[in-house]
């Protein structure tokens, strides 16, 4: 068992591998229990949403807007790369003209804040590419190793 702050209790149940999260303010319910208890999938996603929001905070404390995220576009290390990542890249692929993030956001129904990570991340790295109106796309590197030619060239004509 741990201690977030010293007040929250988190463990992990031996026999149903259920993630359980207990503090001393919770009212016990009708059966008396007094905890919450999340299946490993559930205890993922509810970290990765407790993650976005805290860096969402972080940032706005920073007086950062989203956009420039609260590295100010630099690569943000200690990051996990998960599926939307790459399903950004996908639809990103299927736009070659570019997407804001309004539309990236309608198109794949994921947060603002997770967009806006992912993006700084792929413009860091060089993958992706930022328009003065505020469109990104794939750079033609990433199209390539996609499998698919860059619009107007050849993979032959980059090498």
């Amino acid at each position: 068992m741990e201690k977030v702050a010293g007040v929250v209790e988190v463990w992990r149940t031996d026999d149903t591998h259920e993630i359980v999260i207990k503090h001393p303010d919770l009212k016990p319910d009708a059966k008396g229990v007094s905890q919450i208890v999340f299946s490993p999938r559930h205890a993922r996603h509810l970290a990765s949403l407790l993650i976005e929001h805290a860096a969402d905070a972080e940032a706005e404390a920073a007086g950062k807007s989203l956009d420039e995220g609260i590295s100010g576009g630099e690569l943000q290390p200690g990051r996990l790369v998960d599926h939307s990542v790459f399903r950004i890249v996908e639809v990103l692929r299927e736009i070659p003209t570019g997407l804001r993030i309004e539309d990236l956001r309608a198109m794949t129904g994921f947060p603002r804040s997770t967009i806006s990570r992912a993006l700084t991340n792929l413009v860091a790295c060089k993958c992706a590419s930022r328009s003065d109106e505020g469109s990104y796309r794939l750079n033609n590197d990433v199209t390539i190793v996609a499998g698919e030619q860059p619009p107007g060239g050849t993979a032959d004509a980059l090498a």
